[in-house]
């Protein structure tokens, strides 16, 4: 073994990407395996042993289910029997009413182990009764309490909406506050509910005995829980709502704008957060002193117009946000641009705001390095291509990442890049060649680029041949030393998609004046006759002695687009 494997922060940071539990790994139950993976590495030798131990031996996983047909791998008794599918790395017990059975790795951890992390993950809403509950309780937590855990996350699966008139979902809630007995340091809560059918509990009284502790609450699919406005968390420091269908999507917790840090908000009624800032301000003045992360997807009334004018009586202040998002699809979405105004923004996302964007400046914002625009065209008019050109594009700035709509290619003047430190950039529109030969010349460090640009067509195509005489007849000065990636989508109609028109041979000759591509990847283009021209070009002698870096360029190409 190389000795640079036996270094523990070397091979902690490898196993980090190798073994790596996520919300998604446990909601699928693919954090069983990784358990597995964390066992065969702790096996390889002691320093693996003594890294695996200490940072990956950190969560206590319970999976309730459905009990399965019977048979002779699951005995009926209560006692913990390894399945023989596990490789003895979870327990597997059937209830005594043979109703459900839990799948956990708590018999295996090793009691000097530092549990950090508790996962419950219920499966079906018949299995959750008040017996499932006291067994959970009283057998699986009675003799073990975990002092160093720091979160619990609940995540349920299927629970029943609209039986709920007729069960009773307050074992859950009993379960939650008598787990938070037995984990008495718990600061983060999660409760995530997947699928459609899904009940409702309350969250105040399922942290009755706790709220006061906990700095951060995750709360999925909000139609699950009942009104938040009621739930006070004195010492919250980060908060996530996903309010789903909109149901109570005018509740939230109440909490300290002093000590808050990050804010998702998704689904949420406008006047509702617009109204939660007038609650915190004194002095018409809402100050979130440490909020760093700002994550809002409003939900707007169809048809429904907002007193602007009355909003910006309250002002805000916000010194330390660093990340905004604000998301909505509603064509009455009004400006939220003054909220923002001593935002000291790095990175900033407006998806569907086309009031924002028709204000937007990145000279107020000389800390930004990433920017992003996103606009439904079926909803909105696009952004004013001279706006984006003179307010984004041409200012100088520390921008490292830009997506926009559009780069004002109609545009009959040339312009400068004042954003010269551009790495990754993405046009949403067409991009004509010329174009993006001035893109490639303007932009010295881009590394990455992502457009759309026109290259097939109905009719004849053009051959091997063809571009082999466009390159051999382009001019040979480099475009570009440090574009590594380009990804182009096919923007042709798909009534089009059946031969390669001359805008390829155009692309050709541009990527053969870029010797630092790696690698390429068109999309929208796979049901093309000549499918194999795109292999053909990378390949053939003719082109590759005039662009010899074609020669370790990675081409793919994908129908979706």
């Amino acid at each position: 073994m190389h000795p640079t494997l036996s270094i523990p922060w070397v091979v902690g940071s490898i196993f980090q990407h190798c073994v790596k539990d996520d919300e998604a790994d446990e909601i699928t139950n693919k954090v069983l395996f990784s358990v597995r993976a964390r066992y065969q590495l702790a096996g390889v030798c002691r320093v693996w042993r003594g890294v695996v131990h200490s940072r990956f031996f950190n969560k206590l996983y319970i999976r309730l289910e459905e009990n399965p047909k019977y048979n002779s791998r699951t005995r009926t008794d209560s006692s913990s029997t390894p399945d023989s599918n596990a490789e003895v790395l979870e327990a597997v017990t059937v209830s005594p009413d043979r109703r459900f059975r839990y799948t956990t790795n708590i018999v295996f951890h090793p009691l000097s182990t530092q549990l950090r992390h508790v996962v419950l993950h219920i499966c079906g809403d018949d299995i959750f009764t008040q017996s499932t509950a006291d067994y959970l309780t009283r057998r699986v937590f009675a003799n073990r309490g975990f002092p160093s855990a720091r979160t619990l996350t609940i995540i349920a699966l299927n629970l029943d909406m609209y039986g709920m008139g007729r069960r009773n979902y307050s074992p859950l809630e009993d379960t939650i506050r008598d787990i938070l007995q037995r984990v008495p340091s718990i600061s983060g809560f999660r409760l995530i509910p997947k699928g459609r059918r899904m009940a409702k509990i309350s969250i105040q009284r399922a942290l009755v005995t706790h709220f006061h502790a906990i700095t951060s609450l995750r709360l999925g699919a909000a139609p699950f829980f009942e009104d938040l406005s009621g739930l006070e968390l004195p010492a919250l420091t980060n908060l996530f709502i996903d309010y789903n269908t909109g149901y109570r999507a005018d509740s939230i917790p109440i909490f300290n704008a002093s000590r808050l840090k990050s804010l998702h908000l998704y689904s949420v009624d406008l006047a509702t957060f617009m109204a939660r800032l007038e609650w915190h301000a004194a002095e018409n003045m809402a100050r979130f002193s440490q909020l760093e992360v700002l994550d809002l997807r409003v939900r707007v009334p169809l048809g429904f117009e907002y007193p602007d004018d009355d909003w910006r009586a309250t002002h805000c202040s916000f010194p330390k946000l660093r990340y905004l998002s604000l998301r909505s699809w509603s064509n009455h979405m009004p400006d939220l641009y003054w909220l923002f105004a001593d935002a000291p923004l790095e990175r900033l996302k407006l998806a569907g705001n086309i009031h924002t964007i028709s204000q937007f400046e990145i000279a107020q914002y000389p800390a930004m390095t990433s920017f992003d625009i996103q606009i439904d065209d079926r909803l909105h008019s696009q952004p004013n291509p001279e706006h984006i050109v003179a307010n984004i594009i041409q200012p100088t700035s520390l921008l490292q990442r830009l997506t926009i709509t559009s780069i004002g290619s109609d545009l009959q003047t040339p312009y400068e890049f004042g954003c010269k430190l551009l790495r990754y950039l993405k046009i949403r529109d067409a991009v004509p060649f010329w174009a993006l030969r001035h893109i490639l010349s303007q932009l010295p460090v881009l590394i990455k680029l992502d457009i759309r640009c026109p290259l097939t067509r109905t009719g004849n195509g053009i051959k091997l041949t063809d571009v082999q005489t466009a390159v051999q007849c382009s001019p040979s000065t480099v475009l570009s030393h440090s574009l590594e990636q380009l990804v182009i989508h096919n923007s042709s109609l798909a009534s089009q998609r059946k031969t390669y028109s001359d805008n390829f041979a155009l692309l050709t000759c541009t990527l053969a004046r870029t010797p630092s591509l790696v690698r390429l990847l068109i999309l929208g283009v796979v049901r093309v006759m000549d499918g194999s021209l795109i292999q053909d070009v990378f390949q053939d002698r003719k082109i590759m002695s005039i662009a010899k870096h074609f020669a370790g360029v990675k081409v793919r190409a994908r129908s979706d687009i």
